[in-house]
């Protein structure tokens, strides 16, 4: 899986299930307008992965990292602080 094994690098197991879940990827989508939160996430999940394949695929793994940390980047952070309040390591 393309998503979990970039994600490993920077959250744990648990985040990366979060966040590269077929509802998070529809939100994403829905988001930008481009997919009905009233559909199933599971066909949304479906697109936003081929959309994205298409554009590893065609544009390579660089512009995609790029692509993958600014869209990312703020579900990661919000992931992360949230997993060390719980855990009690406050930043």
């Amino acid at each position: 899986m393309l998503f979990g094994s970039i994600t490993s690098e920077i959250c744990p197991q648990i985040g990366r299930s979060i966040i590269c879940a077929n509802a998070t990827f529809a939100h994403i989508l829905a988001s930008g307008g481009h997919f009905d939160r009233m559909d199933s996430p599971k066909s949304g999940g479906d697109a936003f992965e081929a959309v994205a394949g298409a554009f590893y695929e065609t544009q390579g793994v660089e512009p995609f990292t790029a692509w993958y940390g600014k869209v990312f980047k703020p579900l990661v952070e919000g992931y992360s602080l949230a997993y060390d309040r719980k855990s009690g390591n406050d930043r």
